[in-house]
């Protein structure tokens, strides 16, 4: 089985998971999209008992999904190529889950674009997606560096590369209205990139330090079908946010 493991604990706050979770109402419908080995999946049904269909194209990690019994249903299917596989459940669910999936894909706006219509009139999309605008990505540029990891943010298998900004242009352009968004934060040497911060220069580190988005890890979104005109509110950090960022200083 590969190697991927996500390690989903909803006590701890600092994750994208644990906002999904608090963000999906017991017995809830949810698909997956993209489940990997059922990790996600596994605890939400132990914690929320929704009923969860879940859709990978990995045969191996279907399997490590199906062991987790917590599946309604299960699909091999390759979302970049998705047609009439899950045609039976338009309009049914009440959330998609896409927890670091859609940049993994190659025109993520077309797929999620399809995917809406498995939503019911009430239903919420819900992402994390990471942020490529990390310190720890934007220091490794400055030395010319850009190496990829087996995980993380530069994960060898990433197609697609976000920022906050771009995140909030994909949204707009699908029509989805953003009515959360979370920020996972990591200081910047916390990820796979094995900096040395000793090694940069002060100043640089004091620019970087004064962009709160390079604290950002990733971004946790729920959205729905809606009016876009307030998505830009969220470029705009609220003060608890900055005194959690001010802690990682």
């Amino acid at each position: 089985m590969p190697t991927y493991n996500a390690n989903v604990d909803f006590d701890y706050q600092n994750s994208s998971y644990t906002f999904c979770c608090e963000h999906i109402a017991n017995s809830g419908r949810v698909l997956e999209a993209g489940c990997a080995a059922g990790h996600f999946g596994g605890e939400l049904f132990k914690k929320k008992n929704c009923e969860i269909f879940g859709v990978d194209y990995n045969k191996d990690f279907l399997t490590g999904a199906a062991e987790k019994n917590a599946y309604k249903r299960l699909f091999r299917i390759d979302l970049n190529n998705l047609s009439g596989e899950l045609d039976e459940y338009k309009g049914y669910f009440d959330y998609i889950v896409m927890t670091d999936v859609i940049e993994h894909l190659y025109n993520p706006g077309d797929v999620v674009n399809k995917l809406k219509s498995f939503l019911n009139e009430n239903g919420y999309f819900l992402f994390s997606i990471p942020n490529i605008s990390h310190g720890s990505i934007k220091l490794k540029l400055f030395r010319n560096e850009f190496n990829y990891t087996k995980e993380g943010l530069l994960d060898n298998t990433h197609i697609r590369f976000f920022t906050l900004k771009s995140i909030i242009g994909l949204m707009n352009s699908l029509n989805l209205e953003i009515t959360d968004l979370f920020r996972i934060y990591k200081k910047f040497d916390e990820t796979n990139q094995e900096l040395n911060l000793r090694e940069f220069p002060v100043f640089l580190l004091n620019i970087m330090e004064k962009d709160h988005e390079s604290y950002a890890f990733q971004y946790a979104l729920k959205v729905k079908p809606g009016n876009t005109e307030n998505n830009h509110k969220y470029l705009a950090v609220s003060v608890e946010k900055r005194i959690k960022y001010l802690c990682l200083k």
